[in-house]
């Protein structure tokens, strides 16, 4: 929806094209948003000179590859995350991106809501801090494609999203990361219920609590933030 209002308000922009596995289903969005032509190769669309950005919201396992290939073909690209499911895969990625033209921005989105801008002025140059980051997803789809070790499974996939918001919130590296998981048995599915601590260079602390043993009545998300007296 906000590509297709951007386009709207600037004529200079436009959608072009759309990739998904199956035909059916990239006809379905090329006619409700109104493209130029569809297509069930990525590669088309990385070739297509007329294209200035790519947006790739495949599955986990094939985001490090497509970004590789956009930005050695001098593509802006916005990439869902995780960008990559492990090393090798990151440093691809990034050796690609210094030598390209284009740019990458990866979809880490708590960092851009109105309330985590909010808390970073608010904390700004606080330092030590202490966060607990409490997240309630008792996801009922147990047989999720995210699950599978192929895709990172949910702690690389899902998890990545709280830990890029303490990076944002604290400004600083981590120097040491420790946790504890529920191993997957009985009511236990999958490994994902986890508590995490991370110790930062400025001497914060950060705490990631996730679980999926709670309710859907309680709100997925909590976060309390701790420096300066506030």
């Amino acid at each position: 929806p906000h590509l297709k209002e951007a386009a709207r308000n600037n004529k200079e922009i436009r959608l072009s094209a759309v990739c998904n596995s199956t035909g059916k289903k990239a006809d379905e969005v090329a006619r409700k948003w109104g493209v130029s032509y569809v297509t069930n190769d990525y590669r088309n669309i990385l070739g297509d000179k007329n294209i200035d950005l790519v947006i790739c919201a495949t599955r986990h396992s094939s985001h490090a590859k497509i970004a590789e290939e956009a930005l050695k073909l001098d593509k802006n690209i916005y990439v869902e995350k995780p960008i990559a499911l492990n090393d090798e895969e990151l440093d691809r990625v990034i050796k690609a991106g210094q030598k390209s033209k284009g740019r990458l921005f990866t979809g880490f989105n708590r960092r851009i809501s109105k309330h985590f801008i909010e808390a970073k002025r608010e904390f700004q140059g606080v330092a030590p801090m202490s966060i607990l980051y409490r997240v309630n997803y008792p996801f009922s789809e147990k047989d999720h494609w995210s699950y599978d070790v192929k895709e990172g499974g949910r702690l690389i996939g899902e998890d990545c999203h709280f830990l890029d918001a303490f990076q944002f919130l604290f400004g600083s590296r981590p120097k040491r990361i420790s946790g504890v998981l529920i191993p997957p048995a009985g009511v236990v599915v999958h490994e994902e219920n986890v508590s995490v601590n991370i110790e930062y260079v400025n001497d914060s602390i950060g705490t990631l609590f996730y679980s999926t043993l709670g309710s859907f009545r309680l709100y997925k998300e909590y976060i309390e933030i701790y420096g300066a007296g506030k």
